[in-house]
């Protein structure tokens, strides 16, 4: 399918923005001088090996929403994955099963407009930067804790992306194994990534394994399980999530102290499910990362919360054509 339109001096440029994250796409046509959605936000879950089908299904989609007067000048895609952001390539997502796939190329032959393509963390990063909690500040850093933990560098109000694209990956940072240190099981690992403590489901194994209960998936304690097990009426189950909540809120700050002192960001920027959720984690993560950072880059650091929510990611991808 072609989006051929006739372009007059009088029409309006509008934007698809895609978040391609690995269980759900959503999308939204953006005035890309406002960051105005001009278009309800459509989403749809997909299966991983299905992603694409349900792309350009949701390009269809919103096709038939463009506002008389525009038309598609290009299309953004933030994509759960490693992105060689310049090909426009997937070079390996493990959530939709693909390497190589040159996805920038395939949706111009589909929709023959042009297309751009980076990673859905760096896109809410951008999202971020342009119209939300870092619009005002040109260095900082920012972190979604979520499923998973993805974080950006902003500097000079642009994404550093590094040498290989991958630059601000915090959640892939190691910390000492929990089970190691406490004289557990002598295979362990001595080392961790701060994901599989901090994320969703690192907390959600942490509350199982202290209720004595690891033979149960971590899946299986949502965000709503984990706030009842906090106000239970059992002391067991409250102790359990508490102590989970509070080792790894300090061992995610103790992390961004490690961050403030390196980097000497102007904003730390906390986004994601496990932020807007859960009560308190966000200052309990701020209070430990200034307690460990040196006082002077601590004294003119701000913590913000993210503000744009879902709608992020979209705006971030978006943007991609005028910030590459």
């Amino acid at each position: 399918m072609k989006f051929n339109f006739l372009i007059g001096k009088k029409d309006r440029s509008v934007v698809l923005g895609i978040d391609l994250g690995g269980t759900k796409c959503s999308a939204a046509l953006v005035n890309p001088d406002t960051g105005e959605l001009v278009s309800d936000r459509l989403t749809r879950i997909h299966q991983g090996n299905n992603f694409f089908t349900v792309l350009l299904e949701m390009i269809d989609r919103i096709n038939e929403k463009i506002p008389h007067g525009s038309y598609l000048s290009s299309i953004g895609i933030g994509c759960a994955g490693l992105i060689d952001t310049d090909a426009g390539v997937i070079i390996v997502s493990n959530n939709l099963n693909v390497k190589m796939f040159p996805l920038a190329q395939r949706v111009v032959e589909y929709a023959g407009v042009p297309c751009h393509v980076s990673n859905d963390v760096e896109a809410a990063a951008l999202g971020e930067l342009k119209f939300g909690a870092g619009r005002n500040c040109d260095d900082f850093v920012i972190v979604f804790v979520g499923t998973g933990i993805g974080a950006r560098l902003v500097e000079d109000g642009k994404i550093r992306r590094g040498v290989c694209g991958t630059a601000g990956e915090l959640g892939q940072t190691l910390v000492r194994s929990l089970t190691a240190l406490n004289g557990g099981i002598s295979t362990a690992p001595r080392y961790v990534t701060l994901e599989s403590y901090c994320s969703r489901h690192g907390i959600a194994r942490l509350i199982l394994e202290r209720l004595d209960s690891p033979g149960l998936r971590p899946a299986t304690l949502n965000y709503t399980q984990i706030i009842e097990l906090l106000a239970s009426r059992w002391s067991s189950e409250r102790q359990a999530a508490s102590s989970a909540i509070s080792d790894t809120a300090e061992m995610l700050g103790v992390s961004l102290a490690n961050v403030v002192n390196f980097l000497n960001p102007g904003m730390i920027i906390l986004g994601g499910g496990v932020i807007e959720r859960i009560d308190g984690y966000f200052e309990k993560i701020e209070i430990n990362a200034r307690q460990h950072s040196l006082e002077l880059p601590a004294s003119s650091l701000q913590f913000v919360r993210a503000s744009l929510g879902d709608s992020a990611g979209v705006l971030g991808a978006a943007m991609l054509a005028s910030s590459l």
